[in-house]
């Protein structure tokens, strides 16, 4: 059965080793840890389904991986650089990594790195899958954010190997042109954006960004309108809202955390700068930056540099437990719904487990040489253009068919 836990990534102040603390924010316990003595702590974390955790480390290329059952590390895989941050979309088909200024895309059950695409004009700070798994949000240094296309991402790589499955039609767009890769781009921060928080709905969710520039925008992705911009006394380095949207916690560089009710006040005079009076001061407690915000079912989770995660209630903004993180940075914090523990047979969501392959440094097609010379075929994804954005959503599995020629298989 699952329960509701709260992963806190934590690096220790030398930078020689990382662990990740399961916690129960109803118990306020630790109740597992996952550790590794390594010459680099933990930079971003990103859970793959119910059964798996990654981490991807700081001062080295890599990514670690750990089964939730077992403490020892499962997997080491190099990356082509240091990733900066990471995201798993939720069917756990893709990772998406930010390596320098470049998004990498990889095929997590085949380890094949399908994409690499750069748009930003300085290093990716965040990435983000919409609930659905059809678009990913990245934001950088530049200032800018930017919703990504998932499927225009993974298929111009196919489309420009012209890489087609043999003796059968070739899916393709023909000579219509192909939609854009990008959904929106903005370009509202004046300093590098911290991070990014998406509402349910697919593309017609709202997005909160967070920056150093103090402010907080918040976006409608099915129009691409700014809707409003909050402006706090505080560099911003972490936000989030609860399920039903009502609520915008910012956490800031100096250990701050505030709320705005974004259902007392009119969008149309929040549009632009507004006045730090609007925001709610509170959740005092931190000494710190604030790296992470999250919610759960018992409150606001938070992380911060002084080594401690706090719950606090959100109706009265107090602490309800904090938890010390000895000899370390809590650098990411995640809720997840996973069983930690059991026995006996297990059944149902928690009991499929997803098959990892080793990440590959280098892109999967890079010619039409290269992908035949493979003996691997991929069946293009094809694009609606009739559904509502005019970009997707058949969705063609891709896949990869190995064979010998020797064998005549």
């Amino acid at each position: 059965m699952s329960e509701e836990v709260v992963l806190s990534c934590v690096s220790s102040s030398g930078g020689k080793g990382v662990k990740i603390a399961a916690w129960s924010p109803g118990k306020g316990a630790i109740q597992r840890t996952y550790s590794s003595e390594t010459e680099g702590g933990g930079a971003a974390l990103a859970m793959l389904g119910k059964t798996h955790i990654m981490c991807a480390l700081k001062s080295i290329p890599f990514i670690y991986v750990w089964h939730v059952r077992k403490e020892q590390v499962l997997m080491k895989m190099a990356c082509p650089g240091l990733v900066r941050a990471l995201a798993v979309s939720p069917d756990c088909v893709y990772c998406a990594g930010a390596i320098a200024d470049k998004i990498h895309i990889w095929q997590v059950s085949t380890g094949h790195l399908l994409a690499v695409e750069g748009r930003h004009y300085q290093p990716v700070s965040v990435l983000l899958f919409t609930d659905d798994g059809q678009s990913l949000v990245s934001g950088g240094e530049d200032g800018r954010v930017l919703v990504w296309s998932l499927q225009r991402l993974v298929s111009q790589a196919f489309d420009s190997s012209g890489v087609s499955l043999p003796h059968s039609e070739n899916v393709s767009m023909g000579t219509r042109p192909h939609p854009p890769v990008l959904h929106h781009t903005w370009s509202d921060h004046a300093l590098p954006v911290t991070s990014l928080h998406c509402g349910a709905g697919g593309l017609r969710a709202r997005l909160a960004s967070a920056s150093l520039d103090q402010t907080c925008k918040l976006y409608d992705m099915a129009s691409g309108q700014l809707l409003c911009s909050v402006l706090f006394g505080f560099s911003l380095t972490a936000v989030a809202m609860d399920t039903a949207e009502q609520w915008l916690f910012v956490g800031g560089a100096t250990g701050r955390i505030s709320r705005v009710n974004l259902t007392l006040q009119r969008m149309a005079p929040l549009h632009g700068m507004s006045a730090a009076s609007m925001a709610d001061s509170g959740f005092k407690g931190h000494t710190q930056a604030v790296t992470s915000l999250a919610v759960c079912d018992c409150g606001l989770a938070s992380g911060s540099e002084d080594g401690t995660c706090r719950l606090w209630d959100i109706a009265s903004g107090q602490a309800t437990r904090v938890l010390q993180m000895k000899g370390g940075v809590v650098q990411s914090l995640v809720v997840w719904g996973v069983a930690l523990s059991g026995h006996g047979k297990k059944t149902g969501p928690e009991s499929q487990s997803v098959f990892i392959a080793p990440f590959h440094k280098q892109l999967l097609y890079t010619d039409k040489n290269t992908a035949l010379d493979c003996g691997q075929f991929v069946l293009r994804r094809t694009i609606d253009p009739l559904s509502d954005f005019g970009e997707s959503e058949v969705m063609f599995r891709v896949f990869c068919e190995l064979y010998c020629s020797k064998s005549g298989v």
